[in-house]
């Protein structure tokens, strides 16, 4: 469960990375909306979003912004990173 923000190794955040980096090379227009959709709603100056309002905020705007859902976002992602990152 990665809501254990301290129990993330490097391969979860070179994951998380490579996802970040994936939504910038095919969909730089929508990543740049998504990041704006996904901070206004929940943040207010002074305060932080606790982690389950983000999670809530993200499966709203993600399909709203991409057109995909997190679902389809993992199996095309899985697909670009054979790609991209051919195994050695």
């Amino acid at each position: 469960n990665w809501k254990d923000l301290d129990g993330l190794t490097i391969a979860h955040h070179m994951m998380f990375w490579s996802k970040v980096d994936y939504l910038l090379q095919t969909h730089p227009k929508k990543f740049g909306e998504f990041i704006l959709a996904m901070s206004d709603p929940i943040f207010r100056p002074g305060e932080a979003a606790h982690i389950d309002q983000v999670l809530r905020t993200q499966e709203t705007v993600f399909p709203r912004v991409f057109g995909v859902g997190l679902d389809e976002l993992e199996a095309k992602w899985n697909e670009w990173v054979l790609d991209e990152y051919p195994a050695k």
